[in-house]
């Protein structure tokens, strides 16, 4: 039996290896697809653009907000992949009551990659997950390293429309920003929130 702790602090217990997955997180869509898990995945949602020919093999539930229940059911899953912030809390309890719901909180590279190494466990995918590991953690380094004597700039990345809302701090947006040499002008103590709303006249002057 296997016994794990997902992101938000959940024991899981796992007696075999589940082999019916819905996915309700499109970037993990793609992880599970990438350790080659093509075949276990019944079930994602309608944000889940890529590999794009699971829109006509898979089994669409829904989106990250709103699933179909019935769908779900039907699909008879083991295991269902849910994350913090794509997915509302009333959506995860009420799929406890199918399957394990696994709950991702990724807010730092290093999330990503734990998160690679749990599925590589769960799956009995550890060769893939490893091989993965070293290949985005190689491709980091040598990115980083071409950005030496590189003039860091300052940007704002936008997330929304009406209301205009940005990545702030404490996400995996600022992160990811972080390792390109770029300094978020919203991650900063004067804007509380992770997802801050702005008006566009009022965007701090970049000196």
């Amino acid at each position: 039996m296997k016994s794990l702790i997902d992101h938000i602090g959940q024991a899981h217990y796992f007696e075999t290896t589940p082999k019916r997955i819905v996915c309700l997180v499109p970037s993990l869509t793609e992880t599970l697809y990438d350790l080659g898990l093509e075949v276990s995945i019944v079930g994602i949602t309608k944000f889940c653009e890529q590999p794009i020919h699971f829109r006509s093999t898979k089994k669409i539930v829904g989106g990250t907000k709103k699933v179909h229940l019935d769908r779900i059911i039907n699909l008879q899953p083991d295991i269902i992949i849910a994350n913090k912030e794509e997915n509302t809390l009333e959506i995860v309890n009420s799929l406890k009551e199918i399957c394990p719901v696994w709950v991702t909180d990724i807010k730092t590279f290093e999330d990503s990659l734990n998160t690679i190494a749990d599925f590589g466990i769960i799956f009995d995918k550890r060769t893939e997950a490893r091989k993965w590991i070293n290949k985005i953690e190689f491709a980091k380094n040598s990115f980083q390293s071409s950005l030496e004597n590189k003039k860091t700039l300052k940007v704002a990345y936008f997330i929304w429309a009406n209301p205009y809302m940005v990545a702030g701090n404490k996400t995996f947006i600022n992160e990811m920003l972080k390792v390109n040499q770029l300094q978020n002008i919203y991650a900063t103590s004067e804007f509380a929130s992770r997802y801050p709303e702005i008006e566009i006249k009022k965007i701090p002057r970049i000196k």
